[in-house]
């Protein structure tokens, strides 16, 4: 059946398949009507999970497509599933057969009916991120500090442990606070920070803006075996004695648990003809192999002792640099805030990004020392600059560390671990990141439009169920041309920007400045005109009360 990724067989109710039980006993059971008879292998169902483990804009949107499936992935996603193995005894002959009639043996007719299948929707998975502002800096050439605004992150429910919910700006440990107007962003639409700095002390100066990225597991809760989730990491792998279950070439060449899982269950029961003669019940993996990686729960819908909470792991957040910025590795190398710069084409080849938000650029290129025009696929922002060029790399990657958090050379700890549901424990379910941009206004260019703004979006996860984003989300394919409005097209809870960092009032702010100097005017004429009227009022009491004297010589 079509995308297994988003199916799974409905809670199977078998008669055990066991040789020793009484026939009719297993058939009566198989034969009710309305009941699931066939049950999903398990070693087909984690090569499907490891094809999916890690889930990025390409595996998504093959998921998604609703029909025209690709051969590949129809390879990649088909399950098997089967009924348990029953005994079928022969028909009861109730007379002596003294001569062979075929017409009359061959006519008779013993029906196994109503062996069903049946399918449910599998618990789906979401992902989100927010991006919020965590310092704005102002350094003069000289190395003196002309404005540092600090912000402090508000945490949901006032608790540490839990997602951040927005910032706000310290007032206690910043410097040119009096300076900053904030507007914080609300839901779609984008906040403003705009710091009010004569023109003539930012040339020289170098400013810093430094992001925080809070990610989320707000998918719905599933479950897998405790030993699938001892996998996740092939460090883990191999302390528990895979190693010889590693190196399978017929999986895809990066780790996956699932594929490990599957590899030991191929080498334990399909070696000779084990697997076809193997009891494969009950569910706890210790009489037969099912449910020993996916879970009790998976086959029963009882949560087993051995079942854990299914997991994800955020492994790459793709940051789109303002034009204007730069994003210095040497800032963005140290424990939570671990960045990496990709190219469009490494994007585009390793299907990070979908194809459809590319624009086909033509870019200068010497080929024998002429001058040639070369269409390239690029990301552009909305005035058509490209991200990647020769003399900027502004497509930054977050490091996306194979390890667990407890392992020293796990670099952003806070962000590559596994999450479990915000449905079920809210204090495990976010991860954080940071990242520092910077630009050295050096020429008076440089300070004629102060405008910088920041967007990111998840890329690539890591879910132990295999399962794909629902089609409320789609990883790696955020516009950033606004080809359909004037802004990128921002909307799913994978993607968010950040407040725009302003040094020059943008066009909406000198709108209201002149709507509110015009109204200040007008005051002050109308301030003007009443007091004249006032004292011309008062004039004219005063005159009539006037006695006017002659003097003579």
């Amino acid at each position: 059946f079509d995308s297994s990724t988003d199916y799974t067989k409905t809670i199977d109710e078998l008669a055990s398949g066991n040789v020793k039980q009484d026939a009719d006993n297993v058939l009566n059971t198989l034969e009710k009507a309305g009941r699931n008879d066939a049950r999903d292998d398990e070693i087909r169902r984690l090569e499907v999970i490891s094809y999916s483990e890690i889930v990025n804009n390409q595996k998504t949107e093959e998921a998604q497509e609703v029909e025209n499936y690709s051969d590949s992935f129809m390879n990649n996603t088909y399950m098997d599933a089967e009924t348990v193995t029953f005994p079928v005894r022969s028909e009861k002959v109730t007379y002596d057969v003294t001569t062979f009639d075929f017409s009359q043996t061959n006519n008779k007719l013993f029906k196994i009916q109503n062996i069903d299948f049946g399918l449910e929707y599998r618990p789906e998975v979401s992902v989100s991120i927010k991006e919020f502002l965590s310092e704005i800096k102002l350094t003069t050439s000289a190395g003196d500090t002309l404005v540092n605004i600090k912000f402090d992150n508000q945490y949901e429910n006032n608790d540490s442990t839990r997602r951040i919910i927005g910032t706000t700006p310290n007032t206690k440990e910043s410097i040119g606070l009096n300076n900053l107007q904030y507007l914080p962003s609300i839901n779609d639409v984008k906040g403003l920070a705009y710091l009010n700095i004569d023109t003539d002390l930012l040339q020289g100066c170098t400013i810093e803006i430094t992001y925080v990225f809070n990610v989320d597991n707000v998918s719905e809760n599933d479950r897998v075996s405790k030993k699938l989730y001892d996998l996740k990491y092939k460090v883990d792998a191999n302390n528990l004695g895979y190693n010889s279950f590693l190196d399978d070439t017929e999986l895809q060449d990066e780790y996956t648990a699932a594929g490990t899982a599957r590899n030991e269950l191929y080498a334990s029961f399909y070696s000779g003809n084990v697997y076809r003669n193997k009891v494969k019940a009950p569910y706890n993996g210790t009489d037969g192999y099912y449910g020993k990686y996916l879970g009790t729960t998976y086959y029963t819908g009882n949560i087993g002792t051995d079942d854990v909470l299914s997991e994800i792991k955020i492994d790459k957040i793709l940051d789109y640099v303002d034009n204007d910025m730069t994003m210095p590795i040497e800032k963005n190398s140290s424990n939570d805030k671990s960045w990496t710069v990709l190219t469009d084409k490494e994007l585009y080849d390793q299907g990070l990004v979908s194809k459809d938000v590319f624009s086909m650029v033509n870019t200068s290129s010497r080929v024998n020392g002429a001058l040639l025009q070369v269409p390239l696929l690029k990301l552009i922002d909305t005035k058509g600059i490209s991200y990647d060029s020769d003399d900027k790399h502004n497509l930054a990657v977050s490091i996306d560390d194979k390890v667990s958090e407890n392992d020293q050379t796990n670099m952003n700890k806070s962000l590559s671990k596994f999450l479990t549901t915000y449905l079920l424990n809210p204090s495990k379910s976010s991860g954080n990141i940071y990242m520092t941009t910077l630009k050295v206004l050096a020429s008076k260019s440089d300070t004629e439009d102060m405008t910088y703004d920041n967007s990111a979006e998840i890329i690539q996860y890591t879910s132990s169920t295999g399962r794909v984003t629902s089609l409320a989300a789609t990883v790696g394919n955020l516009d950033m041309k606004g080809e359909r409005t004037s802004l990128p097209n921002y909307g799913e809870p994978d993607e968010d920007f950040t407040e725009r960092v302003t040094l020059t009032p943008p066009t909406g702010l000198e709108k209201a400045r002149y709507y509110i100097s015009v109204a200040k005017d007008t005051v002050i004429s109308i301030t003007i005109a009443i007091a004249v009227v006032i004292i011309a009022i008062v004039l004219k009491k005063n005159l009539k009360k006037v006695t006017f004297k002659k003097f003579y010589k």
